[in-house]
Order: C-alpha cells, then sequence, then structure tokens
C-alpha cells in the first residue's frame, strides 16, 4: 500500500491485490482496521480474499479468524454471535447483564475486536455502513476484510472513514487464456485443431471475469447441447448469461433439485442430500440422484468437497445460491420471510439460540402443507446438543416426508407424539443426537426408506432396538445407517438385519455387533461399509461380494492377522473382488497381495509395516482417487512415484512414516492430485521437485513436520517455496512437543 489514507486503487490484478491484502492484514497499526475490495460479480473478490485468509503466515499473526458469508437474509444478531463463536470469545462482563440482549451482543464484539487481535472476513455484503458503526472502532488491533459489487457505498463509505478500497480488474487475455485450458484439461487433454480455434473465438468474450471463464469451461461437457451460434452472435458473453444457459441445460427435476438445496445455509453432505431429494419424490432412486449430482457439479453449479473418508460434502457457491434465489422469486418456488418458512422445508439456524415449534403458519402456508422438517447445524459449533424449550409437537404434518432432528437432545425434550401417525414419512435422522432409546412406534412407519441412527454419546440405544425388535419390522428399508459406537452386548445377540429384503445401502456394520451371514440375504444391497475384526466374519462378507450381493463396498479390516495363511488368503480374495471400492486396512500384511482389482478408488494402509515400496504396484490401479499410508505403513526410506501412474488420484496422505527419507515423483505422474498431507514424517528431506507443474494441486497440509523442513515451505524465504507457490491453501504446523 502506498501509505495514503483513503485510497481508492481501481484497475488492481489478482496478484497485486494479494499482496495489498497481505500487507494489510499484517501490519501492526491499529490507524487501518478495515479493507474494501469491490468489483462485479464473477472477478474472483471471495477467491482471493480466501487465498490470502488461508495463508499460514498470515494466520498466525491472529488470536483467532472468522469467515462469514453475508447472506441478503442474514440478520445482523446472527452475524455477530458467529462471528463471537468462531474466535471462541467467551469474555463475560456483568455490566452488560442489564442491557437489552442486541446492544450487550454488539458490545461483547466490539470488546473483542478492540481487546484482541483477530482476523474477520466479511464476504458478500450488500449493505456496509450499519454494519461497520455496529462493529469497528476508529482503533482497534483486529482487521476487517470485506468484498462486495456495491461500487458507490463502497467509496463514500472508504473517503468518509478514511480506510482502503481496492477494486479488482479482468483477467488479462493470456491468463484468460491459460484458465480456460485449465478448466478443460480434464475433458479435453488434447484438443484439435478446429476445436481449440472454436474455443478461442468464444472465451474471448468473457472479457476476463475469471467466473464467466469457468462457466464456460463447464459448459464444454455439454457442448453437443448448445447452440454455438447464438454464442458467437454475442458480443460480450457474461457469468449472468452462462448462469442461465446452464440452467437452461437442467431438466425440470434437477431444477428442483438445485433450488432444494440452496434452501439450506449450509455444507451438507452428498448422501444425506441425495437420500432427502429421493423422499421428496424429486428422484426416484440412489442412482438418478447420484447422477443429477455429478451433472450438477459438473456444470460448476454444485461444489462437491471429498474428505478423507468417502464422505462428500456438497455447497452452493454464492454465486449459484443468488442465482437460485432470484429463480425462486421469479418463478414462485420458495418465500424467504425472517423466519425461513416453505412447503418444502423447515431450516433452523442453531446459531440463533431455542426455538419453539413448530413455527406459526403465516399468509396461506399450513403445517398439513410441510412436507420436511430438517435442522441443520453451523459445522463451526458441533460442540453441544441443541435444546428446544418446547415438545415437538407433529400432530397436523400428515404430509412429512422427510424429518431430521440434527443435534437435538431428547434427555431434556420429550420424544414428538404422533410420530407413528406420519404415513408418508419416508426420511427419519437421529444424527448426532441424544437419544435414549428408538420408541416401539418407529416400526409403523411403513414408508420409511431412510433411517440414520449414527448417534454419537449413547451407543446403547442399538441394544435396546436389537430388544425391541423395531428394525424388522421396517420393511421399506432402502438406507440405514447404524451408529459410529456400539454397546457391549452378547454374541449370541448380535442384531439382526436378513428381514430388511429391501436395503440398498448399509453403513457402520460392525462384524461383532451385526451377524455377518445376514448380508446374503440382502439381495438388493448396493453398498456396503463395514469394519470387519475375525476372519471368519471376512469370509463371510468375501462370499457375499462375490456373489454380488453388492455392488459397491467399503471396507475397514481392523485386528485380523494377515500374516496368518488363513488371512493372507481372506485378503488376497478381498483385494480381487471386483465391488470393493475402499479399503482401510490396519495390521501388519507381508506384502500387497496381486492382484487388486482395478474398480478400487480408495486405499489407506495403517500399521502395515510394508517393506517394499507399494506406489509402483498401486500407481497401476486406474480409478484410484484416495490414498493414505499411515502409522509404519511403509517402513522403507523412498517411495517412487512412476511416470503416468496414479492417473485418476485426487488425495494423497503419508502420515507417521518415520523411516521415510526420499519421494520422487516422476513426470506425469498424478496428474489430477489436489490435496496432499504430510504428516509427522520426521526424516523426510524434501518435497519432490515434481510438484511443481501439480497445477490442480489446491490444498497442502504440513503437519507436525521438523523445523527444518517447514523452513523451506515457509512463505518466499523457503529455499524450497517454489515447488509449492501455486498452490491455493498452504497450512503449517511445527512438530509436537515431548
Amino acid at each position: 500500500m502506498d501509505g495514503s489514507e483513503g485510497s481508492c486503487r481501481p484497475g488492481m490484478d489478482a496478484t497485486n491485490t494479494e499482496s495489498s491484502l497481505v500487507s494489510f492484514v499484517t501490519e501492526e497499526s491499529e490507524d487501518r482496521p478495515f479493507w474494501v475490495v469491490y468489483g462485479k460479480e464473477g472477478l474472483g473478490k471471495t477467491t482471493l480474499v480466501q487465498k490470502v485468509y488461508n495463508k499460514p503466515e498470515v494466520r498466525h499473526k491472529f488470536k483467532g479468524c472468522a469467515w462469514i458469508n453475508v447472506t441478503p437474509h442474514l440478520q445482523y444478531k446472527t452475524i455477530w454471535k458467529d462471528i463471537l463463536s468462531q474466535i471462541d470469545y467467551r469474555r463475560k462482563d456483568d455490566k452488560l447483564e442489564a442491557l437489552p440482549a442486541y446492544q450487550a451482543l454488539v458490545l461483547r464484539l466490539q470488546s473483542a475486536l478492540q481487546s484482541n487481535k483477530y482476523l474477520i472476513v466479511l464476504d458478500g455484503i450488500c449493505s456496509m455502513e450499519a454494519m461497520l458503526n455496529d462493529m469497528l472502532a476508529d482503533k482497534m488491533p483486529s482487521k476487517v476484510a470485506i468484498t462486495t459489487r456495491d461500487q458507490t457505498e463502497t467509496e463514500k463509505i472508504v473517503k468518509e472513514r478514511g480506510r482502503y478500497l481496492e477494486m479488482m480488474s479482468p483477467l488479462t487475455e493470456p491468463q484468460s487464456w491459460q484458465l480456460f485450458l485449465k478448466t478443460q484439461l480434464d475433458r479435453h487433454p488434447s484438443p484439435s485443431e478446429d476445436f481449440e480455434r472454436e474455443l478461442e473465438n468464444i472465451y474471448r468474450k468473457c472479457e476476463g471475469v475469471p467466473l464467466a471463464v469457468k462457466l464456460l469451461g463447464n459448459l464444454m461437457a455439454w457442448k453437443e447441447r448448445i447452440d454455438w451460434n447464438e454464442l458467437r452472435q454475442q458480443s460480450c458473453v457474461s457469468a449472468q448469461y452462462l448462469m442461465e444457459l446452464s440452467y437452461s441445460l437442467l431438466r425440470e427435476h434437477q431444477k428442483t433439485c438445485l433450488h432444494y438445496l440452496a434452501l439450506s445455509p449450509a455444507d451438507i453432505e452428498a448422501d444425506k442430500l441425495c437420500n432427502l431429494w429421493i423422499a421428496e419424490k424429486m428422484t426416484t432412486t440412489p442412482q438418478q440422484a447420484e447422477t443429477y449430482l455429478n451433472e450438477l457439479a459438473t456444470l460448476g453449479l454444485v461444489e462437491v468437497q471429498e474428505y478423507e473418508t468417502k464422505s462428500k460434502s456438497c455447497s452452493l457457491p454464492h454465486y449459484v445460491r443468488d442465482f437460485c434465489c432470484g429463480k425462486a422469486k421469479e418463478e414462485s418456488l420458495i418465500a424467504k420471510e425472517e423466519s425461513l418458512f416453505a412447503t418444502a422445508a423447515f431450516y433452523f439456524d442453531k446459531r440463533v439460540g431455542e426455538y419453539e415449534f413448530p413455527l406459526k403458519p403465516k399468509k396461506k402456508t399450513t403445517l398439513e402443507e410441510v412436507q420436511s422438517i430438517l435442522l441443520l447445524m453451523n459445522t463451526s459449533q458441533q460442540h453441544h446438543h441443541i435444546l428446544s424449550p418446547k415438545p415437538l409437537d407433529l400432530t397436523n404434518c400428515k404430509l412429512l416426508r422427510a424429518l431430521d432432528f440434527n443435534w437435538l437432545d431428547f434427555r431434556a425434550i420429550e420424544f414428538p407424539q404422533h410420530i407413528n401417525k406420519l404415513a408418508h414419512l419416508s426420511y427419519l435422522s437421529f444424527r448426532d443426537c441424544y437419544l435414549k432409546e428408538l420408541p416401539q412406534s418407529i416400526q409403523e412407519l411403513k414408508s420409511l426408506e431412510t433411517l440414520d441412527l449414527r448417534v454419537r454419546v449413547n451407543p446403547e440405544v442399538v441394544y435396546k432396538m436389537r430388544k425391541s425388535d423395531v428394525l424388522c419390522q421396517l420393511k421399506r428399508l432402502r438406507s440405514l445407517y447404524l451408529p459410529y459406537e456400539f454397546e457391549k452386548f452378547p454374541d449370541d445377540e448380535k442384531l439382526e438385519l436378513d428381514c430388511l429384503s429391501e436395503l440398498e445401502n448399509l453403513q457402520n456394520f460392525v462384524s461383532t455387533h451385526c451377524r455377518a451371514n445376514d448380508l446374503s440375504s440382502l439381495i438388493k444391497l448396493r453398498y456396503l461399509a463395514a469394519t470387519i475384526v475375525d476372519v471368519k466374519d471376512l469370509e463371510e462378507v468375501i462370499e457375499c461380494l462375490k456373489k454380488g450381493t453388492s455392488k459397491s463396498s467399503s471396507i475397514h479390516l481392523e485386528i485380523i492377522d494377515f500374516r496368518s495363511p488363513r488371512g493372507a488368503f481372506a485378503l488376497s480374495n478381498l483385494l480381487a473382488c471386483g465391488s470393493l471400492n475402499a479399503l482401510h486396512l490396519h495390521g501388519q500384511i507381508d506384502n500387497l497381495p496381486w492382484p487388486i482389482s482395478d474398480n478400487l478408488t480408495e486405499i489407506f494402509l495403517i500399521d502395515s509395516e510394508l517393506e517394499e515400496d507399494p506406489m509402483p504396484l498401486l500407481g497401476d490401479l486406474r480409478k484410484l482417487q484416495k490414498l493414505g499410508l499411515s502409522n509404519n505403513a511403509f517402513v522403507g526410506d523412498q517411495i517412487i512415484c512412476r511416470k503416468s501412474g496414479f492417473p485418476q488420484l485426487r488425495y494423497l496422505k503419508l502420515s507417521n512414516l518415520p523411516d521415510l527419507k526420499n519421494w520422487t515423483l516422476e513426470e506425469t505422474a498424478m496428474p489430477y492430485l489436489s490435496t496432499l498431507t504430510i504428516e509427522n514424517c520426521v526424516k523426510l528431506e524434501t518435497l519432490p521437485d515434481g510438484l511443481r507443474t501439480h497445477r490442480h494441486l489446491q490444498e497442502l497440509s504440513i503437519l507436525k513436520m521438523p523445523e527444518r523442513f517447514r523452513k523451506k515451505y515457509n512463505g518466499t524465504q523457503g529455499e524450497d517455496f517454489n515447488k509449492i507457490q501455486h498452490v491455493l491453501s498452504i497450512k503449517i504446523t511445527g512438530a509436537p512437543s515431548h
């Protein structure tokens, strides 16, 4: 920055703006508490600020950080509570007790920002003046970064307050072309000359707006359905135009699915979303739901985040959510009020506090029309159960299809009466609830297709369920999620599942508490996530997989002696199963058996103590997307990822490999690697040179590594920082203290 107060510097490119923002947030001055970047939709304001926000050298400067997506309907009190929660500010002040609640909340926020150094990002503000008056003092150690599209108000406030304004500039033509080509790598690795000329003629019409370039790139997957002549005739291809075009390509059911996701203020698990679509009759089968989701992701309308486990979360980019809200109003699909009440769904944002339930009907909407009641917990706040001050009354919810009691504490409230009267209920979730027992009345839900019992606190609920025989009455059940943990009970009283002949999706099956031979009776089972702790049970599972009972399976193997002849033989048979998609293996093995099914998309090896480098063998698996080696999984000192190996790998984790010294990444190996974690590999000398060309790499975590290693990558001063300087998000932490 140039040091002048109230400066407005239009025309900054992303590189210069990033440098300015880093300088702003890391400076020690208390005279400049906020910084604003503005520009029209799609220029990359959020992406740029997020990149700075995730830099280790930035985050380490602050006691705490908070990121707030400021949607138009979000109340200030919710924003203030969210900030205080994210920075974990809990100081009590008796002087505030007598003040009105909102005033006390504002003073708590102001006190926090003035007493310590925090970094706050307010992303997507529409109107700033009142918000800043509540939030900021003239001088404070904390820093607030803001993104907005409102140029007029922004310039007015910046001029009055004497702060900084930066306007994002479009990409240059070479930058636009490089971004456009990057979106095409997966689909057209070697485009023809004619096709490349076609792309060049059209991408220039995006006028350097990154979002428009990306959306146009996503549309390439749908090129056979696009009228290219219409695009050629446009003088400017805007992001809004491309959003409209993408939306027009969707089937009517897909549009409804997209709007349904837009109702949610938070991320949602992919399998949960698909089950809800089915419950709401938007799709008919899990396969159709997955197809819809994949197509929405291909078009860039839904972001799908994959985790170390097989789970995925879905969310809408802010520009898609805004677009959907506009379409919803235009098409009268949903009605947004101060508390969202719609015939499609209730969503309770639990940051607000306690709730009376149900909400009073407004206008012509009545409880009898409500089809879904979903409680969504903000992921940053999942540290306690939510309490409701009144019993839940479902008497009039006669058309209810989906009911999600996420994070409710049923010790403090009565279980809802008349739940057995919900004749249309298809989806029922007690995910993360405290549930004393599963009521007998559940067995009367004859339409129930999805039951989520992933309770955390009280695993004895399953034993009580076993005694009550509730499950066997749910003949239409297609998806069953058993708890994360089980209470111990006698072997001869294992949970019986052979009666669930319609079951397609079974998760958290544990062979110590469920009968492995029941799996052969589940003739429609398509997905199995199981933990097996006995060779005999593993053999039963393998027989089921070979018979084709399960089309897709994720198997966790624990406490099995894989070095015994019987254990080694069973492991070899398992790895050859064509329906095996994911394997988490805990335990020592002499070597990796061969052949390994080419359908495997996920392998995690823990405590395997392999002496031979497994990378050449695993690199030949054409569909492998996730790989983890942890806790002495490999005890050699060198791994080599050979040329063209791991053609689809997205995620790699190397953790607690104390003997690993060298890692070689040959040309074209792991071309699509996007997430890399290196953790507590204390002898590893450096990251491989091959990472320099990995332009897909977006997240890099260097955790619990020695100081000599961290110094090589800690900012531009590091000798090997040029290997990873292109990575969007870099997280570096030190070695654990002894």
